[in-house]
């Protein structure tokens, strides 16, 4: 006897390639997850290396030596930790585990912590934060938004042809805060419109990006999205510097 919903799933064009389309998804997201396992074994072993030589009695290292091995362990101690946070919510999202816990929170507070993190970790990019206060609070997960704010100037900055100053401004209008980043490379921002036409996929299957840079917009666009953040761009003129706006939805009073 034939099976009549394996043969219904056949004849419905649209269902067979939702689903092969969600197997090659699947297929590339963890291929990347496995490209950012083998980055922290390459950092693990840097660690252990580094460890092991400054532990060494039979060579007496001098001052220099041992500085340069614990930067070495700093920084890729640092990696360790980015990686294991960035796996970490892929993997949630990807088996809908990822749970958005969105409350009532002052976009200045964010914007602030998310300032500091930034200025910690590149202490020599010249920074400008310009937030309109006060101002009514959003409906977000303050957590979340942080990381996915974090990780975005991140990419950002990382992204540029040279080293850029960062700026992060904020307006309140009626019914949203205009949160504007940059000066944006055209890459970023191409990669972020095209994730808000077509979905996340577009991100996964991005061959020009490295793949950890692929999971960390995977990760911002998601986190947006589930917040139900707009992502669009703000220049006034092609000469001009491009920022990313975000539409931050207010919470509702009434």
């Amino acid at each position: 006897m034939e099976d009549t919903r394996s043969s219904g799933m056949d004849s419905d064009p649209n269902l067979h390639r939702a689903n092969e389309r969600l197997r090659i998804t699947n297929q590339m997201l963890w291929s990347l997850l496995a490209d950012i396992s083998k980055k922290m074994q390459s950092s693990s072993a840097a660690i252990k290396a580094s460890v092991s030589s400054l532990l060494g009695y039979d060579i007496v290292l001098g001052m220099a030596a041992q500085h340069e091995l614990l930067e070495i362990i700093e920084s890729s101690t640092d990696q360790v930790s980015k990686n294991i946070m960035l796996l970490t919510l892929v993997s949630k999202m990807a088996t809908d585990t990822f749970i958005i816990n969105p409350e009532p929170t002052e976009v200045p507070e964010i914007l602030s912590s998310v300032n500091g993190t930034v200025a910690k970790n590149y202490p020599d990019l010249p920074l400008d934060l310009n937030v309109q206060t006060p101002g009514k609070p959003a409906y977000v997960d303050y957590e979340y938004l942080s990381i996915a704010l974090v990780m975005l100037c991140e990419l950002i900055i990382q992204m540029q042809p040279s080293p850029r100053p960062l700026s992060i401004a904020a307006v309140e209008s009626k019914d949203h805060w205009a949160v504007d980043i940059g000066e944006v490379n055209q890459e970023v921002l191409d990669t972020l419109l095209k994730a808000s036409a077509s979905g996340s996929d577009e991100l996964l299957q991005d061959a020009h990006l490295l793949p950890t840079r692929r999971l960390q917009l995977y990760v911002v666009y998601e986190i947006l999205e589930r917040l139900s953040i707009k992502i669009s761009t703000l220049s006034s003129d092609t000469d001009e510097p491009v920022y990313i706006r975000l539409m931050i939805p207010v919470v509702n009073i009434n």
